[in-house]
């Protein structure tokens, strides 16, 4: 890997007569404008908040699952499979309150950071990277300001207080040029969160599998786990993602260490996360979303206090239960496109199968969410090609 350092966003919850408010107006002097027209993949936000930050929930738990899925619960082993997911959802809150890009009006463009001079300032290395990929002649994804002037809605991507990283995941451009920043991987979401998931689980995996080689990690206490679930993702994100470097795994119990403040934020990101409350997934995510959050820190902590049996967090085998293998998989009153839609069931989400159709499988609601039940009563189909057996 290389040397990867990013740099911390701290983002307020505003709180207002409507509750609690996602607020991206703390980062106004870090967005880098693009052309209006810009291809992008992945949720922007425009103020609609629960919209926003359902999808990008989606969108890391798709890319976090498919890395546990393969990397631990293949070999069986639940208690890492919670452990990375639950990992999974601290790091893009922590880097940069899951905000990646937005649209909105009354947004102004910054000259500094799109004509490259706030690059070089920073040094004349950084600035290079900047320009030979942000402002390619013909291709420009940040034209200079007086180009872009006017436009009622300004598109932006965020950028970090020290220049260095972009996005939801806070990637650093200089150190990860050619396998992120050239191929323009900023540009989507999904991807960007694929690749900084990967970083966090190269630091999770090794220390993880080594974890007598980290007094850190290690319990003390008599019949507990050899290695602690919640020190194996502080010492991940201390190591590899935030500093590169593996030997720095243990900086996050060292007080004395310079960079030991960044370990305290992360870790207070950590708690907000675990405690299920006060964060932007227990605020805005919809029942279904809810319910998956919910799960997964539920069983992460009892992954870390050894209490999760084995099969606990999965279902039974069994040929019945399957796991949709779709975003937003339609269902519908009866088994083809013809019958009305009446809901929609998210990637990851395990249904129970009462009755196969041809290509279409009849579900049961009962552990759907109320709207689905009441809308599609005990006629309740789904397309079998996006549906896989639960344990495989």
């Amino acid at each position: 890997m290389n040397l990867y350092k990013s740099i911390i966003l701290v983002a307020t919850l505003v709180i207002s007569a409507q509750g609690f408010s996602y607020n991206t107006e703390l980062f106004d002097g870090n967005f880098l404008t693009m052309n209006s027209d810009q291809a992008v993949v992945g949720p922007i936000f425009n103020g609609d908040e629960a919209t926003y930050i359902n999808e990008v929930f989606e969108n890391i738990y798709i890319e976090a699952e498919k890395i546990a899925d393969a990397e631990y619960l293949k070999y069986g082993d639940e208690k890492a499979y919670w452990s990375f997911l639950f990992g999974s959802l601290i790091v893009p809150y922590h880097e940069s309150y899951l905000t990646h890009f937005r649209k909105q009006a009354n947004k102004n463009c910054s000259y500094g950071l799109n004509s490259g001079s706030r690059f070089k300032s920073k040094s004349s290395w950084l600035h290079k990277i900047f320009m030979r990929n942000f402002k390619v002649e013909g291709d420009q994804v940040t034209p200079n300001c007086d180009q872009i002037d006017g436009q009622e809605n300004y598109f932006q991507l965020l950028n970090s207080q020290d220049y260095y990283s972009t996005g939801i995941m806070q990637i650093a451009i200089n150190w990860h040029e050619e396998e992120y920043t050239a191929p323009r991987k900023f540009l989507s979401i999904p991807e960007s969160i694929e690749y900084g998931l990967s970083i966090f689980n190269t630091g999770f995996k090794t220390i993880y599998h080594n974890s007598s080689s980290y007094w850190c990690i290690k319990n003390t206490g008599v019949g507990q786990n050899p290695a602690n679930f919640e020190y194996i993702i502080r010492g991940a994100w201390a190591g590899v993602y935030n500093s590169g470097k593996l030997s720095r795994t243990c900086r996050f119990k060292i007080p004395s260490d310079s960079w030991y403040g960044n370990d305290k934020g992360f870790f207070r990101s950590l708690n907000s996360i675990k405690s299920k409350s006060g964060n932007q997934y227990s605020i805005h995510l919809n029942p279904e979303n809810l319910q998956l959050y919910q799960k997964i820190v539920n069983n992460f902590k009892k992954a870390n206090t050894d209490t999760l049996q084995f099969g606990e967090g999965q279902l039974e085998d069994t040929e019945d239960y399957l796991k949709v293998t779709a975003g937003g998989l339609n269902v519908r009153k009866g088994g083809s496109t013809r019958y009305d839609i009446c809901g929609t069931i998210s990637y990851g989400q395990i249904v129970k199968r009462v009755a196969s159709q041809g290509s279409w499988v009849k579900i049961e609601t009962v552990n759907l969410s109320e709207e689905i039940a009441s809308e599609c009563g005990e006629n309740a189909f789904v397309h079998g090609g996006y549906l896989k057996r639960a344990n495989n």
